[in-house]
């Protein structure tokens, strides 16, 4: 399965539209009012922000994913590509759904046969944290939790076929 121009899509990282904290201050506040009106009924307040919760919250994370990024990597050189919503407003509700399309590459990251697995995970790294200050993800999050947790165990030179 290759990506564009013969490259291998290896991580993928989704892009919201605010932090964690932020998603669950705003979701707090919308499922309050749940559990205050089981209690004036005589409920447990659980009970309705369990159910307010269910209304507004998902299965994932976050629920307010606005794009994602997609790395892909040939031998000496690693890319990335962004997917984003076609949707102008992104609700807590999830009762709009939206597409995504291919916007454009963003980034690209030219490889040295030199460097170690943890040179070219932190030039990765250092890209993110560049494109994270920049339109069109400024303000947004991207979240690197999983690219993060197992970038620095991947044996990139392995991965990129380097001969050494």
């Amino acid at each position: 399965m290759g990506g564009r121009g013969g490259l291998r899509p290896f991580f993928q990282l989704p892009v919201y539209a605010e932090t964690q904290d932020e998603y669950h201050d705003r979701l707090d506040a919308k499922v309050a009012p749940y559990g205050d009106a089981w209690v004036a009924r005589g409920d447990k307040r659980e009970s309705g922000e369990r159910y307010g919760r269910q209304l507004f919250g998902t299965s994932w994370e976050y629920n307010l994913v606005v794009g994602w990024i997609e790395l892909q990597a040939a031998s000496d050189v690693i890319k990335g590509h962004y997917w984003w919503t076609t949707q102008a407003r992104i609700r807590l509700d999830r009762r709009v759904a939206h597409a995504f399309e291919y916007k454009e590459k963003f980034t690209e990251c030219w490889l040295d046969q030199d460097m170690t697995s943890g040179d070219v995970f932190e030039r990765l790294s250092e890209r993110l944290d560049v494109a994270a200050r920049e339109r069109p993800f400024k303000g947004r999050w991207i979240d690197r939790t999983a690219f993060n947790a197992v970038g620095p165990y991947v044996d990139f030179a392995a991965f990129l076929g380097w001969n050494r």
